[in-house]
């Protein structure tokens, strides 16, 4: 991984504790079991198959933002690192799980649960279930994914069904490389 991509990471996980220490508590490295309680009210169920969203792929799972991630994790194995921090919108912890190649980050649910609220791909090791990985061209994207105008280097595309609602989120450089992808 060149400098810039390091750099990258290094800002994608100091936003990442920022954001989960923005209430002024200090962010918790967690190995086991949270100790947060329940809410009383329970969360939606969840549908029998996943929305045709934009998600990541990784062995049978498939991770999305609105996902539940009760069933999802365990499959994925013991998480490299995990961060959480009491939430400044809901009751629980909001939790940032790292992987080889990508993290997912939860917010809290009212039944206790937790939610995917956002992936990111955090190197080249990983590529979109299109085919998409940190390093490759611009050309690619829009080969991939379909013309758009970027801001700023920056591709979005929404897809929503059942109503979900994902954005895939493509950083380009000014050598038109891709440097970020994040699913939100």
């Amino acid at each position: 991984m060149n400098t810039f991509n390091r750099f990258l990471v290094l800002l994608a996980v100091l936003l990442a504790a920022l954001a989960l220490s923005a209430c002024g508590e200090t962010p918790a490295v967690v190995d086991g079991e949270s100790s947060t309680t329940p809410a009383e009210t329970t969360a939606a169920p969840q549908p029998a198959e996943p929305p045709a969203v934009y998600g990541l792929t990784v062995g049978e799972s498939l991770l999305y933002p609105g996902a539940d991630p009760a069933a999802l994790l365990p499959a994925l194995g013991e998480p490299l690192d995990r961060l959480e921090a009491p939430s400044c919108v809901h009751d629980g912890m909001d939790r940032v799980y790292y992987y080889a190649g990508y993290e997912i980050n939860t917010n809290p649910t009212a039944d206790g649960g937790e939610v995917i609220v956002s992936i990111y791909l955090s190197d080249d090791s990983i590529t979109t279930d299109e085919g998409l990985r940190i390093g490759d061209k611009a050309e690619k994207v829009t080969g991939l994914y379909g013309e758009a105008t970027p801001k700023d280097g920056l591709y979005i595309y929404t897809k929503s069904d059942r109503g979900v609602s994902v954005s895939l989120n493509i950083q380009t450089n000014g050598s038109g490389e891709v440097t970020s992808i994040f699913y939100s």
